[in-house]
């Protein structure tokens, strides 16, 4: 696969509003960008580093995206802040212009659960798991670092060819009491991304493309489930005929929809239904976690009603 395609496609999603005011500059140095990757892994690198840059800058700011070659040892006798064999190297760096990391905290960034932002607002697994893809591709990672001045994480994968089969993908771990998401959406792209912001913030989250398949999942463990969120409008089975379903169940879970319009016939049967909330696209990623986070807690608060978990 291309990287720079993969990177431009992936900073498409800024549409949706993940990355909030923060401006994208694209600085594509090179056409020979061929990587053999996972796509969907590469995805999650580049949507968890564009959201860092955003959070770094408040949602206000410019992130500038640089892909570009990279040989190691450097041509002109350098040494290498890396420790990966000699060869040639693709480069995708993100860098913002917020305030920089802090030195105490620069050597911790890639430590699993390790994070400056309130607990409200991530996990610190967001650099951990990155770490973990680009290992996994044969690469490394980097942060270069000027307090005050922003801060800049460089990706460094061996083109192609430099490395032959890459090793199997293994599973990040869930974090213990993590929350389960169903999370039924057909549109692929948006499905992706807010799937990758979720799993950012500590849920486990089961992406299906449609109602059926959903309703296939729920009743594999019907007690698995913390939160189903659901888009309206889909295929085979839309959000409400999927929420009528679970809530004929013994013990349903909260249901969010997301969606871009409801007509006054739809709003009355979803009143019906009982959803926990409705979520008008396009939605900001800040205010839909605290709709789902709210869900589940008023959920469990209702004792004997909720699962109480």
């Amino acid at each position: 696969m291309r990287l720079g395609a993969l990177v431009t496609e992936t900073c498409e999603l800024v549409s949706l509003g993940l990355l909030r005011s923060c401006r994208v500059q694209m600085n594509l140095q090179t056409t020979d960008d061929w990587v053999q990757a996972d796509p969907t892994q590469l995805k999650q690198v580049v949507i968890n580093l564009l959201i860092n840059a955003c959070d770094a800058m408040d949602g206000k700011g410019a992130i500038t995206l640089t892909v570009g070659l990279r040989q190691v040892p450097a041509a002109n006798g350098e040494p290498s802040p890396v420790n990966l064999p000699p060869g040639h190297y693709l480069s995708l760096s993100v860098l913002d212009d917020g305030p920089g990391i802090p030195e105490d905290d620069l050597p911790r960034v890639f430590e699993p659960f390790f994070t400056t932002k309130p607990q409200e607002k991530g996990t610190g697994l967001g650099l951990s798991v990155v770490q973990g893809i680009v290992s996994r591709h044969h690469g490394a990672i980097t942060v270069r670092n000027q307090p005050g001045a922003g801060a800049c994480f460089e990706v460094l994968l061996p083109s192609s060819g430099t490395v032959g089969a890459l090793l199997a993908p293994t599973p990040t771990p869930a974090r213990k009491g993590a929350r389960h998401l169903l999370y039924a959406e057909d549109d692929e792209r948006v499905r992706d991304a807010w799937s990758i912001l979720l799993q950012r913030q500590g849920w486990v989250v089961t992406p299906v493309c449609d109602g059926e398949e959903a309703w296939d999942r729920f009743q594999v463990n019907p007690d698995l489930w913390d939160l189903v969120l659901t888009d309206f409008s889909m295929p085979r089975l839309n959000g409400l005929q999927l929420a009528q379903r679970i809530r004929s169940t013994s013990a349903p879970p909260p249901m969010v929809l997301i969606s871009a319009h409801v007509s006054d016939t739809d709003a009355l049967k979803l009143d019906a239904v009982g959803f926990a909330a409705v979520v008008q696209k396009p939605v900001e990623s800040e205010d839909l976690l605290k709709v789902l986070n709210e869900a589940v807690e008023s959920h469990a608060a209702d004792g004997p009603n909720g699962r109480g978990r």
